[in-house]
């Protein structure tokens, strides 16, 4: 089990959450006024992100900027539906930032079903090769398995 010092970065995040729903429920005294919370949202969304790349150091840029996406954008939508007075505020401002993250989310997620489906469905499907990238051994046989079954199927109905 990975302990916390190597995973630091999800208790800052938790911790940091929690302070700003306490501040914006006004259980602190002394809450942010309502025009600051977008602001201060945004700035706890940029700190989360600095604390990612400090904690895991990504091996590339590539999957450092996909990964600071996936979460900033999670961040965003957790900080949209659960704080109290940001909705408002945040979605008009950020609206675009959303479309660019779900178009560049999909975008990702095709290209990784596309590579996927490729390796499946050609001809020399070999489970070593899903398990090289780290999908464990039964379950990449289960995928090459039903790819296979598929592609009989698919046989049979255009008589190949």
């Amino acid at each position: 089990m990975p302990s916390i010092r190597e995973n630091w970065c999800y208790l800052y995040g938790l911790s940091s959450y929690f302070f700003l729903f306490l501040w914006f429920s006004r259980i602190i005294p002394a809450s942010p006024p309502q025009m600051a919370r977008p602001g201060l949202v945004c700035l706890w969304v940029g700190s989360l992100l600095a604390s990612f790349f400090c904690c895991y150091r990504p091996r590339s840029l590539r999957q450092g900027v996909i990964r600071s996406l996936s979460l900033g954008g999670s961040a965003l939508w957790l900080a949209q539906a659960t704080l109290p007075g940001v909705s408002s505020g945040l979605a008009g401002r950020t609206g675009w930032l959303r479309a660019l993250g779900v178009s560049l989310a999909l975008v990702c997620e095709g290209a990784a079903l596309i590579a996927l489906l490729r390796v499946l469905f050609g001809r020399e499907c070999d489970p070593r090769l899903l398990e090289d990238q780290g999908v464990p051994r039964f379950v990449a046989r289960l995928i090459v398995a039903e790819a296979r079954f598929w592609r009989r199927v698919l046989e049979f109905l255009t008589g190949r």
